[in-house]
């Protein structure tokens, strides 16, 4: 489970909770006589992209079953078809 919110849900609602942070803080300085600011859908999407390739790279490091083993694709064997798999994977 807690891969599923590092990998998945963390990097899809950080930028947007990032964004609401920052509305948040823009109301209160506009109510103060503050300049607006522009909208920061560049950092918005540059966090994504960034939380992306943090996910990507934490799974290729600590995911043992992609670099363990070789790919065996699924075959016809007398007419059946037999199922593929990683060989020589230790489960």
């Amino acid at each position: 489970m807690i891969r599923i919110f590092l990998l998945y849900i963390l990097p899809l609602l950080f930028p947007a909770a990032v964004y609401f942070l920052w509305v948040k803080l823009r109301n209160s300085e506009e109510k103060d006589g503050g300049e607006p600011r522009n909208d920061p859908w560049f950092w918005l999407i540059l966090a994504g992209l960034m939380l992306m390739g943090a996910a990507l790279a934490v799974t290729a490091v600590t995911d043992e079953k992609v670099t363990e083993g070789a790919f065996e694709p699924d075959r016809l064997e007398g007419g059946r078809i037999v199922p593929g798999g990683v060989e020589g994977l230790s489960e």
